[in-house]
């Protein structure tokens, strides 16, 4: 007999899904994630996203050269505090809006940025290195 268990996904390993063929992720929207670990998503093919409003931290690399990413957002009631060194490097990213609750931003989070027209920093963000 098989049982259906549930299980509650709070992170998201370190190069989870690099290289892998994914183009899109969706979460649920009471979602428990709380951390998407370095290179997670890093070398796939990942059109857009939507973070998760209980994510606190996206670390180094996470989304770094996702070469068909174009679209990133938050939720309003965002928990994210920290963003790690190149997490969205080498991304087709033309704008964004940080979160409120974004306390550190490491260096180079969006090297490699070409594209950027837009980027919405809110009064209460500090930015460090």
């Amino acid at each position: 007999v098989y049982e259906l268990q549930e299980y509650v996904v709070t992170i998201i390993h370190k190069k989870a899904f690099k290289k892998s063929n994914i183009s899109k992720v969706i979460f649920e929207e009471d979602s428990a994630l709380e951390i998407i670990d370095d290179e997670a998503f890093m070398l796939t093919s990942i059109i857009s996203i939507v973070i998760p409003s209980h994510v606190k931290r996206i670390g180094k690399k996470s989304f770094f050269c996702c070469l068909k990413l174009f679209s990133l957002s938050f939720s309003d009631d965002s928990e994210l505090r920290i963003i790690d060194e190149e997490a969205f490097g080498s991304t087709k990213l033309k704008k964004f809006k940080l979160p409120q609750s974004v306390e550190v931003i490491k260096d180079c989070f969006c090297e490699s940025y070409p594209k950027v027209t837009s980027l919405t920093i809110v009064p209460k963000n500090w930015i460090t290195k």
